[in-house]
């Protein structure tokens, strides 16, 4: 990925991610899921929009009840616009210096693996734990 795409897929995930938490908490409501669409199973993700909002409204045992990975996710968004600012204030490269320590950590086993594992056992959680409306499976 260039710097240039990592600076705009950045801005544009959190803006569109902060634009969609507001529209749900007005009473909107998105089936944006293409997974759950195409395959009627909610992917790892799924949820994480009701956690967030949970999050916000301080429900904090709810939004780890709804989707786990919601922490994971506010917490990289967090990091992400803190350092895209750092970048912006001080015109340095450090989003750009912590992608590649990322994607390079990614490419070794003993990270990509318990990631994996972990991604997976979330997944399982929701799929058992969670009434998504699926009751046949």
């Amino acid at each position: 990925m260039s710097k240039s795409r990592l600076y705009f897929f950045l801005v544009t995930t959190i803006t569109a991610g902060l634009t969609l938490l507001e529209l749900t908490e007005a009473g909107y409501t998105f089936v944006i899921c293409p997974f759950r669409l195409i395959f009627g199973i909610p992917c790892p993700a799924c949820g994480s929009t009701r956690a967030l909002i949970a999050i916000q409204n301080g429900s904090f045992l709810d939004a780890l009840r709804i989707n786990p990975l919601s922490y994971l996710l506010l917490t990289g968004a967090i990091i992400a616009l803190l350092v895209l600012l750092l970048d912006v204030l001080f015109q340095k490269r450090y989003t750009w210096q912590l992608y590649l320590l990322f994607d390079k950590s990614m490419r070794r086993p003993i990270f990509f693996i318990p990631s994996l594992l972990l991604l997976a056992a979330l997944w399982l959680y929701q799929l058992e734990v969670i009434d998504f409306g699926f009751s046949d499976f």
